[in-house]
């Protein structure tokens, strides 16, 4: 079990000082404290972690601490604020780099502690002891719908993190299927300016690329606390790019996944589902499905160039000078392709029962 030192916060971040960073940490001490816990007790971080942390101080809190810390509402934020900066400092290696006004996207900017760049946001909320109606579950929820109105505002990835003293527990959110959708987005728009100026076949890797990325919005989104509005228009949007990459078996999938919520999304949305998935099932039994099968070789020169998303290998190859994605079938593939980036390689390839291309052998070429 890890442990995380308080006290660490008193040597401040690049967006809090040490003088404030030792204040927050007094107000997360006096929250625990005040539920009964003693240096030394269990963290649960539950969300898109999961582990079991153990906090330690040094700090001692006598009766003028307390009186200093009468507003308990003053102290659970500045509490909250301390538990989420050390978290994400040591589950991300984030750390706070600048405060955001009130009006903003969210609380405070992240800067990744290994790049030196800003690299997401901060959202924080604190409970000081959760009822029925206020814990962390609903806090979450209450936060993402914030989010979703200033989505449009930045790209970056906003963390959530609501802490609870009473448990203690911290929930953390990090609205990964919104990046992954963004991600997407911004793939496919820079394909279709390849596309504008002349080259296509940069437009069908980025296509591809899109399409992955989209898949795994829509899958993440499902188990995600947000407005179910979303849990349609992620499938739609990668219903859509599947469609259009050729792949209608999978086009097939994520329209019927989103139409798995239409008690609670508008007709414009099921009319949008709808017809997708009519278009992929033409598709399918017109036996368009195969085409991507059929002309698949056994043997492709290349070069390999990235094989780090979705356990995917993204080649170039030297016959036509176009892009492809080849899927690797195990984690120990995936590392030993990645040995070969940059190199001409040979790869034996086969394609699965949806078209898909899958790795067979891969080896330098000679």
């Amino acid at each position: 079990m890890r442990k995380l030192n308080l006290d660490k916060l008193k040597s401040g971040q690049l967006g809090l000082t040490p003088e404030v960073g030792s204040f927050m940490v007094q107000a997360a001490i006096v929250c625990l404290i005040n539920n009964g816990h003693q240096s030394g007790v269990i963290l649960k971080i539950e969300g898109d972690y999961s582990e079991d942390i153990k906090l330690i101080w040094s700090d001692k809190v006598n009766q003028q601490v307390l009186r200093t810390w009468q507003d308990s509402n003053e102290t659970v934020e500045y509490g909250a604020t301390a538990l989420s900066a050390l978290l994400l400092y040591l589950l991300e290696g984030l750390e706070i780099y600048e405060r955001i006004p009130p009006d903003g996207e969210a609380d405070y900017y992240l800067q990744s502690t290994s790049t030196k760049k800003i690299t997401g946001l901060l959202e924080v909320s604190g409970i000081l002891k959760e009822t029925k109606f206020n814990n962390p579950k609903i806090r979450v929820r209450v936060k993402q719908r914030r989010i979703e109105k200033v989505s449009k505002v930045t790209s970056l990835p906003i963390y959530i993190v609501v802490t609870e003293f009473g448990v203690p527990k911290s929930k953390i959110m990090n609205s990964i299927a919104r990046k992954y959708h963004q991600v997407a987005m911004d793939l496919y728009d820079f394909g279709k300016i390849y596309k504008a100026k002349g080259n296509p076949k940069y437009y069908q890797g980025n296509l591809q690329l899109a399409y992955l990325l989209d898949k795994q919005a829509a899958i993440s989104v499902q188990s995600e606390a947000v407005d179910v509005l979303w849990q349609a228009v992620y499938p739609r949007s990668a219903s859509w790019l599947a469609y259009e990459c050729g792949k209608y078996i999978e086009a097939k999938e994520l329209a019927e996944l989103g139409l798995k919520h239409k008690k609670n999304i508008s007709d414009y949305e099921i009319m949008q589902l709808q017809n997708l998935l009519e278009k992929a099932k033409k598709e399918i039994e017109k036996g368009n499905s195969q085409k991507e099968k059929e002309l698949v070789p056994n043997s492709i020169l290349a070069i390999a160039s990235a094989a780090n998303i979705d356990q995917y290998l993204q080649i170039r190859q030297i016959k036509t000078d176009q892009n492809s994605l080849v899927k690797i079938a195990s984690e120990d593939s995936l590392q030993l392709t990645k040995s070969f980036l940059g190199d001409m390689v040979e790869i034996e390839i086969k394609a699965n029962e949806n078209g898909e291309l899958t790795l067979k052998d891969i080896r330098r070429a000679a």
